[in-house]
């Protein structure tokens, strides 16, 4: 069995229960070391690691696998497996595309595929966060310490997207079965709950915040208005704490910026434009373009 891995990987994930249950199992670090090249780093300038990470680790590392159990038990594997979930998804994916008789079965969990679309879609979102000094963050600065601490408009969304659609399928059970078929609309359904004179507030929404609300369903579109990326889905409301929303709760550090906040700098373009700035959550830091290397920021960036 192969083991998938997860996020940029760098390092060896044990699969000691599937051991356990009698397989042999392998697993890499996909061409690199985190601890000397954190996050997408290891792909600066470096195109045998982006190969190595983007698919030829995962098929090396499983001919070398079936190697060692040919060499130890004198036979070959009678079945081999693929399981992975995230970008161990991904792997299982391009396992079966590119190499399809290294495995008998494959377990492609949540694969994160589109790879680039998805990455850059991340960066996207969180510039809707980020954007004019933070006005259209989905949280609040209860204290007026400078740092938003409440996520209060969240249960305020997910409350209000809920009373609208979740009885479409006949059954009011806190989900949304077919979130195609709400027309959830935030001027609308959010209209009794509008900040007074737009001044923001922990349990109410000013019209930045409307907008981010829409540009996270709708998703980005180009200059034609054509979509480039499907929005989120209308019920995952309360899930954008844990990718795209900065606040205390995530120390101010959305997952969407430790999966994404550097891979255009080193896994996106085909001449990387630059490094990461040290500090990844302050758009307002600076990013000097003349160093050597030069620094390039996530915010930068125009889909």
């Amino acid at each position: 069995m192969k083991w998938g891995d997860g996020g940029k990987d760098g390092d060896l994930d044990f699969a000691d229960h599937r051991v356990a249950e009698g397989y042999a199992v392998a697993n890499s670090n996909m061409g690199h070391d985190n601890g000397a090249e954190p996050g997408s780093s290891f792909a600066w300038n470096n195109r045998q690691a982006e190969i190595d990470f983007g698919y030829r680790a995962v098929h090396l590392t499983t001919v070398a696998g079936k190697s060692l159990v040919r060499a130890y038990y004198d036979r070959a594997p009678e079945y081999s497996y693929f399981e992975g979930c995230s970008t161990g998804g991904r792997e299982g994916l391009m396992e079966a595309q590119r190499y399809p008789d290294d495995f008998d079965g494959i377990v492609a969990g949540a694969p994160a595929n589109h790879y680039q679309d998805m990455n850059a879609v991340r960066v996207w979102l969180l510039q809707r966060m980020f954007r004019d000094d933070f006005a259209g963050a989905l949280a609040f600065d209860t204290d007026g310490d400078g740092r938003f601490d409440s996520v209060r408009k969240m249960d305020l969304l997910a409350d209000a997207v809920l009373a609208r659609c979740d009885a479409n399928d006949g059954i009011t059970d806190g989900v949304i079965d077919d979130p195609l078929s709400c027309d959830f609309d935030p001027e609308r359904d959010l209209a009794d709950q509008r900040c007074p004179g737009d001044v923001d507030g922990e349990a109410c929404f000013t019209g930045a915040q409307l907008q981010t609300i829409r540009d996270f369903h709708e998703g980005p579109s180009d200059s034609l208005e054509r979509p480039i990326y499907a929005g989120k889905p209308i019920g995952s409301e309360r899930q954008w704490t844990r990718l795209f929303i900065p606040y205390t709760g995530n120390r101010f550090n959305p997952g969407a910026v430790g999966l994404g906040g550097d891979h255009l700098n080193y896994l996106f373009y085909d001449e990387d434009p630059g490094v990461a700035p040290p500090n990844l959550i302050d758009p307002s830091s600076p990013v000097d373009a003349d160093a050597t290397p030069p620094q390039w920021a996530w915010w930068n960036f125009h889909i």
